[in-house]
This record gives structure tokens, sequence and C-alpha cells, in this order.
């Protein structure tokens, strides 16, 4: 007990220093506050100290790192004591997220930390101004999945703050949405919205990520995720990039603190009966894991590390992305990255091999996230923020 009262102490000590600096990322100090040894005190040092704070993950009595006064010491803590470290200067926002965050001109380069490949600043969206950029996005106003139970309403897309935000609502009357020739259109009180840069905005490759607050809750369904421009689905393959679904589930599963990526597919000479009757989970990494008789899936999760249900994706803007190459992808959160899938397979040798246009939704119900009931904890109205849309390629 009595290292880990220490540590905290360190923590604060150094957190002190760095107060004394106030924002200034220039300051030169012997030692204190130079917390990674460059000989400067700047975003770097709290990003150091920010991870220390949290890799505190063995607290578990009752002490004075009771920060909450809850009577025992856990994630709520840190998540404190971290908030504390962070709003000691003006850079809190800046070390709330990633490497590049503050890169916000096309051409600004970046070193990837996970392939060490270099990249440049091809495409931002940081929502200037009060107007969706029609240049870059369309509004989508049909149903991406059949078991959604909201529609999705052009009204839900607001531009404002520097930020985009797709409001989730339960309404006082029901709404009618859009729906494709051979579908009934969907009826709601619940409702979304959605966008993408279908024939605007495609790419191949490169590092695709998003700064954002996430919703919470029993029924909300937010994601950032790509299609094929080429082909339809799912012969032009999915990737999901950040897909949450909120709330406690009917298995008692905590799923506020963590969000899932993964890829959808098939191969490219696959019938449609049974690309969209028939489905296969396959492994990430095994390139010999094929199939040509139905359509494919695979993924993986990130999780906010010792949350102990006690914390959500909501109490912070995080940086959700996805690093794209020739082999692999490389999903990560906040630059860190707890998934990697091969795309060498060969039923991926045109879904993974050519371009990609962005969607941005938030969705509620279905299958996966339920339908939403105050009962079970849900909560309305939701923001889906987003701070900005970047895409980095190499040269």
């Amino acid at each position: 007990m009595k290292r880990i009262v220490s540590a905290i102490m360190v923590v604060l000590m150094l957190a002190s220093s760095i107060f004394v600096l106030g924002a200034s990322a220039a300051t030169i100090l012997p030692v204190l506050g130079d917390v990674n040894g460059d000989k400067s005190v700047d975003a770097a040092d709290l990003l150091v100290l920010k991870r220390y704070v949290l890799s505190l993950t063995t607290l578990n009595d009752d002490c004075v790192a009771d920060i909450s006064g809850d009577t025992d010491v856990n994630a709520s803590d840190l998540l404190i004591l971290k908030r504390s470290v962070l709003n000691i200067t003006d850079l809190g926002t800046t070390l709330n997220a990633k490497l590049g965050m503050n890169k916000q001109t096309v051409g600004d380069s970046l070193k990837s930390p996970i392939t060490n490949d270099s990249y440049k600043l091809v495409f931002i969206d940081d929502f200037k101004g009060t107007q969706l950029n029609m240049n870059n996005w369309t509004y989508y106003t049909r149903n991406y999945n059949s078991s959604e139970q909201s529609v999705n309403r052009k009204e839900n897309i607001v531009v404002e703050n520097d930020n985009l935000i797709i409001w989730g609502k339960k309404e006082n009357q029901q709404y009618t949405g859009s729906a494709e020739s051979w579908e009934t259109p969907k009826t709601s009180y619940f409702t979304g919205g959605a966008i993408n840069s279908q024939g605007k905005k495609s790419f191949t490759y490169g590092r695709l990520e998003i700064r954002c607050k996430i919703p919470y809750s029993y029924g909300m369904w937010p994601a950032f995720w790509t299609q094929g421009e080429s082909r339809g689905w799912p012969w032009g393959g999915e990737v999901d990039i950040m897909e949450f679904v909120g709330g406690v589930d009917q298995w008692n599963n905590y799923r506020d603190d963590e969000y899932h990526s993964g890829l959808h597919w098939c191969d490219p000479n696959l019938g449609s009966d049974k690309a969209w009757s028939t489905s296969k989970n396959v492994s990430a990494t095994n390139p010999n894991d094929d199939s040509t008789t139905s359509k494919l899936g695979t993924g993986g999760g990130y999780e906010i590390p010792n949350s102990n249900r006690t914390l959500k994706l909501n109490d912070e803007w995080h940086v959700c992305g996805m690093e794209w190459n020739e082999t692999k992808m490389y999903f990560y959160c906040d630059d860190t990255m707890y998934l990697t899938i091969d795309i060498t397979k060969n039923s991926m040798r045109e879904a993974y091999h050519k371009n990609h246009y962005m969607i941005l939704n938030l969705v509620m119900g279905g299958s996966w996230a339920g339908t939403p009931d105050v009962n079970k904890g849900t909560v309305f109205p939701q923001q889906f923020v987003i701070d900005w849309v970047k895409v980095w390629q190499k040269g």
C-alpha cells in the first residue's frame, strides 16, 4: 500500500511541476517535469504522465487514493486523477487524443507509431461553420441495416461549435424514413442520422480516423465505417472502424466502455443468393481461412483499460482509427493498437484493395443494440459528436 500511495504522490508532484509551467510547451527544466527525458516539458510529458496514471491498476484498498470518496479505490478515482492532471494546463485536449491530433493542414506529416511508416494528411473535415460541407458528404436518409429501429433524418445532423453532431432522439411523433424500391419504408418514434462520402471522397490505403465522443446507454448504435466504392455490399467490402452498442445487455454484459471493429466481405465471384443469405466468421490473422460459398466476417474490439464497469467511452474524447496497407489493417484507439487483420485472403482480392468511402451514423435498436427502453437504462437524447475526420496516406 505504501508503494501505491507513493506512486500517486509522484504523479501529483509531476503534475504540480507542470502547473508551474502553465501552457508553455517549450520551457526547459533540468529534471522535474521532464517525464520522458527529452529536456523539455511539453505535451509528450503529459501523455506519459497520463499513461502512468492509468497504469496504477493495483489500487484495491481504502486509502487516501479514494479521490471520489466512495470508500473504494477504483477506476473512478483514476479517472478523476487523470482529469486533474490533464486540466492543469491548456494542453488537456491535446493529450486526451493521439499522435497528430493538432495537425490540421493538408500536407502535414506524421510517423505511425504502429508501423513506423510516414504519412501525409490528404483529407480533413473539422466541421467549421454551421453547414455540412457538401463537397465531402451526402445526407443518407435510408437505413443501412434492416434491423435498425430508428429512421434517419437530415434534421438530426447539426454542425456547430466546430463539431459535427448526430442526434439520437425519441420523438413525440412518428417519422417515416426513405427506402429502397424493394423495401417498405420504416416508421418510428426513434430518429437518428447518417452521412457518407460516396462519390465525393474515397481512399485506398492510409490512416482513417475520427476524434469523437461516443454516445452511451442501451439501444444506441453509432458507427464510423467504410464501404467499397466500386461494388455494392458485401462484394465491395465493409470496414467497421468504430461500431458501438451501449448499456447492459440481457446477459449483464456492460458495454458502455467498449467498441467493436471488423470486416465483412465476400469472394467477388460469389452469387447474390449466398452473399446475402449465408455468413461465416473467420480468423483475423490466418490468410488461408477463406471461403467461396458464403460472405465472411472477422473482427475484435477495444475496451477501456481497468474500467471495471465504472467508465464510459462517453466520458472523454477518443481518436478511433484504422491504418490500412497492402497486407494488413491495424485498428487503434488513441494510438493504442488493439486489432490486426490480414487482408491477403484470396476472397479479399477486390474488397480491400480498391477505394472505400466513409460513413458516419447514429441509429438505434436491433437485435444487437436492443430496443431503447428507459427501464433498461436508455438515456435520451444522445449525441454522436465528431470533432474531425482525417485521412493520411503515404508519401
